[in-house]
């Protein structure tokens, strides 16, 4: 939540400071609504990373409570206001690019120790930048002004993991919503059979696929406009147009046929546990994965530089 949802959590946080302050029912009986959904999904054995969804709602019920009281700006304050909004947002940006510098640079140079001190260095400008603007002007105008800047820099960044976690930065940069292992090149292999079948056949869906040794629904899913069969061993015989297999050589398979390997399943390896794999994570969505590579076997008369031969 701290990666996908950070203006959330930081809003939510000052929101609940201020409710249990005040005494607010209001903002009471949203907290707890987060905290309970929060520790059902930490301790409940079947929890799905998807049941986080229901820790959202308050989450953001008590973040739109907190910006709400940040977009009333006086008239006479709107120059000072969007002043360190800008100031803010620069800063933050500046900060952002600072820390993904890091994760390309070797620790333990100096290139790397000058990154590092920059960093504090900016987030202690914004933290005096702030205080400069509540002494010169006024603490309202400092809060209200660090808060939107700050919305908008985290907005952004927010913005940005909701459109990775709906698959428009592809399927090889791993997000932490998908709980089920991804199909890497699903839909390279659907055009690979689509167009060897109508090379050979004569129709993008008449050529029958067998599949071997497999146990994925979502490899019958994507097959699913052929005529698909899943078998435990191959009957040679019976000469299908298309075999699908793990990922080994078979020699019967060889003789006759032509393959090509796809990456399938894909799923993080669980070995990401320093600081540094973590960052490299949050600023490139680069992890280790561990996947599952099968091969497409196509009959060799399928294809238009070979004759067309008789066969069972």
């Amino acid at each position: 939540m701290a990666v996908y949802q950070p203006l959330g959590v930081i809003l939510a946080f000052i929101t609940m400071f201020r409710g249990w302050r005040n005494n607010s029912p209001r903002i009471i009986s949203l907290s707890v609504w987060f905290l309970v959904a929060l520790l059902l999904v930490v301790f409940i054995p079947s929890r799905q990373i998807g049941d986080l969804v229901w820790a959202l709602i308050p989450l953001w019920a008590m973040a739109s409570l907190e910006l709400v009281r940040n977009v009333d700006i006086f008239p006479e304050e709107r120059n000072e206001v969007l002043g360190v909004i800008f100031l803010t947002t620069f800063l933050w940006a500046f900060t952002w690019l600072d820390l993904s510098g890091l994760v390309w640079t070797p620790a333990g140079t100096s290139q790397y120790s000058l990154r590092f001190w920059l960093l504090i260095g900016v987030i202690f400008l914004f933290v005096l930048s702030l205080l400069l603007v509540a002494a010169g002007w006024s603490i309202r105008v400092a809060h209200i002004g660090g808060v939107l800047g700050l919305t908008i820099v985290l907005g952004l960044f927010g913005l940005g993991g909701t459109l990775g976690s709906a698959g428009f930065r592809g399927l090889a940069n791993p997000e932490l919503w998908w709980s089920q292992p991804v199909p890497l090149q699903a839909d390279l292999l659907q055009a690979t059979v689509r167009d060897i079948s109508e090379w050979g056949v004569g129709d993008d869906f008449s050529a029958p696929v067998v599949i071997v040794g497999l146990d994925s629904p979502a490899l019958e899913w994507t097959l699913r406009q052929h005529q698909v069969t899943v078998v435990e061993a191959l009957d040679i015989s019976s000469s299908p147009d298309f075999v699908i297999t793990p990922f080994e050589n078979d020699p019967v398979l060889v003789a006759a046929y032509r393959g090509q390997d796809f990456s399938w399943r894909q799923t993080p390896s669980g070995d990401v546990t320093l600081p540094g794999d973590w960052m490299r994570w949050v600023t490139l969505r680069e992890m280790p994965q561990s996947g599952e590579t099968i091969i497409l076997w196509a009959r060799d008369d399928l294809f238009i530089d070979v004759p067309s031969q008789p066969h069972p």
